[in-house]
Protein backbone atom coordinates (compact mmCIF):
# COMPACT_ATOMS: atom_id res chain seq x y z
CA UNK A 1 0.00 0.00 0.00
CA UNK A 2 1.01 3.46 -1.21
CA UNK A 3 1.54 6.00 1.70
CA UNK A 4 -0.85 8.16 -0.06
CA UNK A 5 -3.57 5.73 -0.44
CA UNK A 6 -3.79 5.68 3.05
CA UNK A 7 -7.04 7.50 4.84
CA UNK A 8 -5.91 8.91 7.89
CA UNK A 9 -9.82 9.56 9.29
CA UNK A 10 -10.86 6.29 8.28
CA UNK A 11 -10.49 3.16 6.37
CA UNK A 12 -7.86 2.44 4.15
CA UNK A 13 -8.66 3.69 0.57
CA UNK A 14 -7.69 2.05 -2.85
CA UNK A 15 -8.49 5.35 -4.89
CA UNK A 16 -7.59 8.10 -2.46
CA UNK A 17 -8.60 10.66 -5.89
CA UNK A 18 -11.57 9.48 -5.70
CA UNK A 19 -13.01 9.64 -2.27
CA UNK A 20 -10.85 12.83 -2.21
CA UNK A 21 -9.61 12.05 1.28
CA UNK A 22 -5.87 13.71 1.87
CA UNK A 23 -3.63 14.29 4.25
CA UNK A 24 -4.26 17.31 6.01
CA UNK A 25 -1.81 20.07 5.78
CA UNK A 26 -0.31 22.46 8.37
CA UNK A 27 -1.68 26.36 8.44
CA UNK A 28 0.55 28.13 9.94
CA UNK A 29 -1.72 31.81 11.14
CA UNK A 30 -0.42 35.08 10.11
CA UNK A 31 -2.10 36.95 13.62
CA UNK A 32 -3.48 35.58 16.29
CA UNK A 33 -6.82 34.76 16.87
CA UNK A 34 -8.95 33.59 19.79
CA UNK A 35 -10.76 30.40 19.49
CA UNK A 36 -14.60 29.79 20.19
CA UNK A 37 -15.02 27.12 23.16
CA UNK A 38 -16.48 25.16 19.23
CA UNK A 39 -13.35 25.77 17.65
CA UNK A 40 -11.84 24.50 20.78
CA UNK A 41 -13.70 21.37 21.07
CA UNK A 42 -12.93 20.40 17.71
CA UNK A 43 -9.30 21.07 17.71
CA UNK A 44 -9.50 18.68 20.77
CA UNK A 45 -11.37 16.34 18.89
CA UNK A 46 -8.74 16.35 15.81
CA UNK A 47 -5.97 15.64 18.32
CA UNK A 48 -7.63 12.78 19.61
CA UNK A 49 -8.29 11.36 15.80
CA UNK A 50 -4.96 11.84 14.92
CA UNK A 51 -3.38 9.97 17.91
CA UNK A 52 -5.62 7.41 17.45
CA UNK A 53 -5.12 6.77 14.32
CA UNK A 54 -1.11 6.75 14.51
CA UNK A 55 -1.16 4.25 17.66
CA UNK A 56 -3.27 1.93 14.41
CA UNK A 57 -0.52 2.40 12.06
CA UNK A 58 2.03 1.47 14.63
CA UNK A 59 -0.12 -1.72 15.25
CA UNK A 60 -1.03 -2.45 11.59
CA UNK A 61 2.95 -1.98 10.68
CA UNK A 62 3.62 -3.93 14.35
CA UNK A 63 1.31 -6.90 12.79
CA UNK A 64 2.35 -6.86 9.33
CA UNK A 65 6.00 -7.32 9.34
CA UNK A 66 8.84 -6.93 11.59
CA UNK A 67 10.17 -3.27 10.42
CA UNK A 68 6.98 -1.78 8.41
CA UNK A 69 8.55 1.97 7.56
CA UNK A 70 5.71 2.59 5.29
CA UNK A 71 3.69 2.73 8.48
CA UNK A 72 5.68 3.85 11.32
CA UNK A 73 6.07 6.47 8.79
CA UNK A 74 2.71 7.72 8.67
CA UNK A 75 2.34 7.02 12.65
CA UNK A 76 5.31 9.86 12.91
CA UNK A 77 3.15 11.85 10.54
CA UNK A 78 0.24 11.99 12.23
CA UNK A 79 1.63 12.33 15.73
CA UNK A 80 3.63 15.64 14.48
CA UNK A 81 0.34 16.91 12.73
CA UNK A 82 -1.43 16.16 16.65
CA UNK A 83 1.54 17.99 18.08
CA UNK A 84 0.90 21.19 15.65
CA UNK A 85 -2.74 21.16 16.48
CA UNK A 86 -1.76 20.60 20.40
CA UNK A 87 0.94 23.50 19.87
CA UNK A 88 -2.07 25.71 18.25
CA UNK A 89 -3.94 25.34 21.33
CA UNK A 90 -1.89 26.30 23.36
CA UNK A 91 -1.12 29.41 21.86
CA UNK A 92 -4.92 30.33 21.11
CA UNK A 93 -5.56 30.03 25.62
CA UNK A 94 -2.68 31.10 26.43
CA UNK A 95 -0.64 33.60 24.62
CA UNK A 96 -0.48 36.42 26.91
CA UNK A 97 0.55 38.84 24.15
CA UNK A 98 -3.39 39.24 22.86
CA UNK A 99 -4.94 38.93 26.30
CA UNK A 100 -6.34 42.49 24.94
CA UNK A 101 -8.76 40.00 22.82
CA UNK A 102 -10.56 38.49 25.61
CA UNK A 103 -10.43 41.33 27.98
CA UNK A 104 -13.24 42.08 30.37
CA UNK A 105 -14.88 45.21 29.51
CA UNK A 106 -17.25 47.62 31.52
CA UNK A 107 -17.95 51.31 31.64
CA UNK A 108 -15.09 53.40 33.52
CA UNK A 109 -17.47 56.30 34.30
CA UNK A 110 -19.84 54.03 36.45
CA UNK A 111 -17.01 53.15 38.73
CA UNK A 112 -15.81 54.25 41.86
CA UNK A 113 -12.65 53.90 43.97
CA UNK A 114 -12.26 55.05 47.42
CA UNK A 115 -9.65 55.33 49.39
CA UNK A 116 -10.24 55.55 53.35
CA UNK A 117 -7.40 54.87 56.01
CA UNK A 118 -5.82 52.35 55.21
CA UNK A 119 -8.88 50.32 53.33
CA UNK A 120 -10.26 50.61 49.51
CA UNK A 121 -12.90 49.95 47.71
CA UNK A 122 -13.57 50.09 44.14
CA UNK A 123 -17.32 49.56 42.84
CA UNK A 124 -17.38 47.96 39.69
CA UNK A 125 -20.69 48.13 37.34
CA UNK A 126 -20.64 44.50 36.44
CA UNK A 127 -21.09 40.74 38.31
CA UNK A 128 -17.60 39.16 37.94
CA UNK A 129 -18.22 36.44 35.26
CA UNK A 130 -18.90 32.67 35.84
CA UNK A 131 -16.17 30.67 35.12
CA UNK A 132 -16.53 29.26 31.23
CA UNK A 133 -15.29 25.76 30.08
CA UNK A 134 -12.20 25.35 28.18
CA UNK A 135 -11.31 29.24 28.69
CA UNK A 136 -8.02 30.41 30.19
CA UNK A 137 -8.66 32.09 32.85
CA UNK A 138 -5.44 34.64 32.89
CA UNK A 139 -6.57 37.79 30.67
CA UNK A 140 -6.65 41.70 32.78
CA UNK A 141 -8.70 44.08 31.86
CA UNK A 142 -7.25 47.21 30.54
CA UNK A 143 -9.57 49.87 32.04
CA UNK A 144 -9.64 48.55 35.29
CA UNK A 145 -5.24 49.01 35.68
CA UNK A 146 -5.89 52.46 34.20
CA UNK A 147 -7.93 53.00 37.07
CA UNK A 148 -5.87 51.40 39.80
CA UNK A 149 -3.04 53.41 38.08
CA UNK A 150 -4.65 56.86 39.81
CA UNK A 151 -5.37 55.40 43.15
CA UNK A 152 -3.05 56.49 46.05
CA UNK A 153 -2.30 53.00 47.42
CA UNK A 154 -1.99 52.91 51.26
CA UNK A 155 1.45 51.42 52.82
CA UNK A 156 0.31 48.58 54.89
CA UNK A 157 -1.42 47.13 51.11
CA UNK A 158 1.75 47.08 49.96
CA UNK A 159 3.52 45.40 53.22
CA UNK A 160 1.49 43.46 54.89
CA UNK A 161 -1.27 40.63 54.18
CA UNK A 162 -4.16 41.52 52.08
CA UNK A 163 -8.06 40.72 52.82
CA UNK A 164 -9.57 40.68 49.66
CA UNK A 165 -13.39 41.07 50.05
CA UNK A 166 -15.44 40.44 47.04
CA UNK A 167 -19.28 41.71 47.12
CA UNK A 168 -21.56 40.96 44.53
CA UNK A 169 -24.45 42.37 44.15
CA UNK A 170 -27.27 41.41 42.17
CA UNK A 171 -30.28 43.79 41.07
CA UNK A 172 -33.51 43.02 43.54
CA UNK A 173 -35.76 42.10 40.43
CA UNK A 174 -33.55 39.15 39.63
CA UNK A 175 -31.35 38.27 42.29
CA UNK A 176 -32.94 34.74 43.25
CA UNK A 177 -32.46 33.56 39.50
CA UNK A 178 -29.25 35.39 38.31
CA UNK A 179 -27.10 34.84 41.56
CA UNK A 180 -23.91 32.53 40.74
CA UNK A 181 -21.99 29.93 42.97
CA UNK A 182 -18.88 31.46 44.26
CA UNK A 183 -16.69 28.22 43.23
CA UNK A 184 -18.12 29.02 39.60
CA UNK A 185 -16.92 32.55 39.64
CA UNK A 186 -13.86 33.96 37.36
CA UNK A 187 -11.98 36.05 39.58
CA UNK A 188 -8.22 35.46 38.58
CA UNK A 189 -8.52 38.46 35.71
CA UNK A 190 -9.92 40.50 38.86
CA UNK A 191 -6.90 39.65 41.34
CA UNK A 192 -3.79 39.65 39.24
CA UNK A 193 -4.95 42.91 37.82
CA UNK A 194 -4.79 44.12 41.85
CA UNK A 195 -1.57 42.09 42.40
CA UNK A 196 0.14 44.53 39.94
CA UNK A 197 -0.64 47.53 42.46
CA UNK A 198 -1.74 46.75 46.07
CA UNK A 199 0.30 43.22 46.78
CA UNK A 200 3.69 41.93 46.92
CA UNK A 201 2.30 38.71 45.11
CA UNK A 202 -1.29 37.28 45.85
CA UNK A 203 0.20 34.03 47.02
CA UNK A 204 -1.83 32.49 50.00
CA UNK A 205 0.66 33.62 52.69
CA UNK A 206 0.19 37.46 50.86
CA UNK A 207 -3.61 37.46 50.50
CA UNK A 208 -6.92 36.03 51.43
CA UNK A 209 -10.45 36.02 50.02
CA UNK A 210 -13.83 36.66 50.54
CA UNK A 211 -16.85 36.66 48.98
CA UNK A 212 -20.17 37.69 50.09
CA UNK A 213 -23.46 38.02 48.12
CA UNK A 214 -26.45 40.51 49.10
CA UNK A 215 -29.22 41.98 46.98
CA UNK A 216 -29.00 45.50 45.72
CA UNK A 217 -31.03 48.30 43.72
CA UNK A 218 -28.48 47.41 40.68
CA UNK A 219 -26.01 44.80 39.30
CA UNK A 220 -22.28 45.23 40.65
CA UNK A 221 -19.20 44.44 42.33
CA UNK A 222 -17.38 46.06 45.08
CA UNK A 223 -13.67 44.76 45.85
CA UNK A 224 -12.24 45.50 49.44
CA UNK A 225 -9.19 45.28 50.32
CA UNK A 226 -8.26 45.36 53.85
CA UNK A 227 -5.38 44.54 56.09
CA UNK A 228 -5.35 41.56 57.59
CA UNK A 229 -4.75 42.16 61.04
CA UNK A 230 -8.01 44.82 60.31
CA UNK A 231 -10.38 42.35 58.53
CA UNK A 232 -12.36 40.75 61.68
CA UNK A 233 -13.04 44.42 62.94
CA UNK A 234 -14.20 45.23 59.32
CA UNK A 235 -16.30 42.12 58.43
CA UNK A 236 -18.23 41.84 61.77
CA UNK A 237 -19.09 45.72 60.76
CA UNK A 238 -19.85 45.40 57.12
CA UNK A 239 -21.71 42.12 57.08
CA UNK A 240 -24.73 43.54 59.34
CA UNK A 241 -24.79 46.72 57.19
CA UNK A 242 -24.93 44.62 53.86
CA UNK A 243 -27.69 42.38 55.35
CA UNK A 244 -29.71 45.34 55.73
CA UNK A 245 -29.23 46.57 52.53
CA UNK A 246 -26.67 49.35 52.97
CA UNK A 247 -23.77 49.14 50.47
CA UNK A 248 -21.38 50.85 50.34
Amino acid sequence: MDIKDFDIFGEDSENPYKSGILPPEIVVKEQFRTMTVLEVESTIDKIKRLSNRAVSCLITGKNLEKNNVEQFSWALYLLEQALHHTRELANELENEDYLEQISVDFPVELSKTTVEKDRISIDLPLLVPKRKPNQHTTYYSDKLEKMLKKVDIPHRLQTEKVAITLLHCYKNDHAKWAKRDHDNLDVKWLIDALNNYFFVDDGPFRTSLYHHTVADSRDHTVVYLVPILDFPAFISEKIPEWENGEVR
